[in-house]
């Protein structure tokens, strides 16, 4: 936060848009924001599920729909060289649309 208003000196507010990873309402972070930033940072936190704004939702949901929803690996060894093979290919994620990507290929067995 500190960095965030040393890189806007004139702006009267900053506002941060956040998870809701535990760490972000700490007591710390709420006392920092009461005690030194006095309301010049607002916190702004997205609903709990959103995969609309969050886009690691959205590349968890193609990792659903590309590779773990009803695979056919014999070995959870297989079902990981996939993941692996999938996030590989999307990367560097953000910056990859992967919902525009094409499914891989299944075998037929």
């Amino acid at each position: 936060m500190r960095r965030l208003v040393a890189a806007f000196p004139h702006a009267t507010q900053r506002h941060v848009i956040l998870d809701n990873y535990g760490i972000h309402s700490s007591r710390l972070v709420r006392y920092a924001l009461a005690e030194e930033f006095h309301g010049r940072v607002v916190l702004h936190f997205l609903p709990p599920y959103s995969p609309k704004y969050n886009r690691i939702e959205r590349l968890w949901r193609e990792l659903h729909a590309n590779v773990t929803r009803n695979h056919r690996c014999q070995t959870l060894k297989d079902l990981l060289r996939r993941v692996e093979a999938f996030l590989r290919r999307v990367s560097p994620y953000p910056g990859t649309n992967a919902s525009l990507m094409p499914a891989p290929k299944r075998r037929v067995a």
